[in-house]
């Protein structure tokens, strides 16, 4: 697959790098809004049960110098 593009030129690189990124683009703007019309937001429930599964970043003091 690589191979493949790497022998496109440069034009169509930049086209095709260009549509994915439109692509990904639109997909972010669309899918919350396709959540909320086919009732797919997760609930309270499973919310809090995700949130106990995420792994949690805690921001440390910087230890002092010496």
């Amino acid at each position: 697959m690589f191979r493949a593009y790497s022998k496109l030129p440069t034009n169509q690189k930049l086209i095709l790098g260009g549509a994915f990124l439109i692509w990904g683009g639109l997909g972010l703007q669309v899918l919350p809004r396709m959540e909320k019309k086919l009732d797919l937001e997760p609930d309270a429930k499973e919310t809090g049960r995700m949130t106990k599964v995420l792994p949690r970043i805690e921001v440390l003091e910087p230890l002092p110098k010496k």
